[in-house]
């Protein structure tokens, strides 16, 4: 399985990879093997300070792993970027509507993953920013509070 292929298959794409891992210098190898140097940047670690810069300057969120959340879409969400998010992601089925916000796909499915981007890539010019941004409101503090605030006058009642 070719973790590149998501690439390959979407010509239009740049990635930037954020963090840093195991598998960094197998992916590095491979971006070099496959000549890809001019469309792929390993950012490495980047701490919490910097990542509203980053996020706005993206165009789209990837978030391919196994996460409980994955609190980073919300973040990129806040920023108005669209998010293509795996299924195993716990955030996938609130926050992504296929689309609209972005796109979801099946963990470790290379194939899906390269197809979402394609979608994607197709749809740049769409305005993602009012969707996506009135999407992440529904997760807002005040709305979480909101809710918490019912369920706790519910349990008293």
């Amino acid at each position: 399985m070719d973790p590149l292929l998501a690439l390959k298959e979407a010509p239009e794409a740049q990635l930037l990879y954020v963090g840093d891992g195991p598998m960094r210098a197998q992916m590095e190898e491979e971006v070099r093997v496959n000549r890809l140097e001019e469309r792929v940047e390993f950012l490495g670690f980047k701490n919490q300070r910097e990542l509203p810069a980053l996020l706005a300057s993206i165009d789209c969120l990837i978030l391919p792993g196994n996460e409980s959340w994955g609190l980073v879409v919300n973040e990129a969400m806040a920023c108005g970027k669209p998010a293509i998010v795996s299924k195993a992601c716990g955030c996938a089925p609130d926050l992504i509507e296929e689309g609209k916000t972005g796109f979801s796909f099946p963990c470790g499915n290379i194939q899906a993953l390269a197809n979402a981007m394609g979608k994607f890539c197709q749809a740049a010019d769409q305005d993602w920013q009012t969707a996506v941004q009135t999407k992440i409101k529904e997760h807002s503090i005040a709305e979480a509070t909101n809710g918490l605030m019912k369920a706790l006058q519910a349990v008293s009642s």
